[in-house]
C-alpha cells in the first residue's frame, strides 16, 4: 500500500461534524488531546469488503488500545442502516460527504472514486499519514495502520 506522509507544518484537521447511530453529533474535537484517531471512509457496513475491514479492526481492538487510538468508521450519508460498534470503533455518518471531500483534497496521488480512504491523526489532530485503497484490496490496511499508530505512540510529544 502506498501511504502519504505529512510534514510537521501541516495544520491540524478541522473538526468536521459526523452523526452517530442515535443522531448525535460527533466531532474530531471530542478526541483531541485524548486519542490518536483513524478516519476510515467506508462504503457502509452492507458492503462485504467494508464489513471485513471493520471485523479486522475489531479483532485488533486491544492493540488499538495500546496505542491510544480510536477508529471512526465513516459511512456515506445515503447508507441508512443504524447500528453501533464496540469501542474503540465508532460508526458515524458523513453528512453529504463533506468530510470525505475535505480529506480527499489532502491526497496527492490519484484515487479511485470507490476507494476506501484512511486518514491517521495524532492526538492533537495533526495528520500523520493517509492511504487510499481500491475497493477489495484492503488486505494489509489494518496491520499497516497499526504500524503507523505504534510509531506515533513512541514519538516524543514535543
Amino acid at each position: 500500500m502506498k501511504w502519504q506522509h505529512f510534514s510537521h507544518n501541516v495544520p491540524s484537521a478541522v473538526s468536521m461534524p459526523f452523526l452517530d447511530a442515535n443522531g448525535r453529533l460527533v466531532t474530531l474535537d471530542q478526541f483531541r488531546e485524548r486519542s490518536n484517531l483513524v478516519l476510515c471512509f467506508s462504503h457502509g457496513l452492507e458492503c462485504q469488503d467494508c464489513q471485513q475491514l471493520v471485523e479486522q479492526f475489531l479483532a485488533r481492538s486491544q492493540e488499538l488500545g495500546f496505542v491510544d487510538a480510536q477508529v471512526l468508521i465513516v459511512q456515506p450519508s445515503e447508507v441508512t442502516g443504524k447500528s453501533a460498534l464496540p469501542l474503540p470503533l465508532h460508526l458515524v455518518w458523513d453528512r453529504e460527504g463533506a468530510a470525505q471531500r475535505k480529506f480527499r483534497a489532502w491526497i496527492r496521488q490519484p484515487m479511485a472514486r470507490d476507494a476506501i480512504l484512511v486518514i491517521i491523526l495524532d492526538r492533537y489532530g495533526a495528520p500523520q499519514a493517509a492511504c487510499s485503497v481500491p475497493h477489495g484490496a484492503e488486505g494489509k490496511l489494518v496491520a499497516e495502520t497499526l504500524e503507523y499508530l505504534t510509531f506515533i505512540a513512541i514519538q516524543c510529544p514535543e
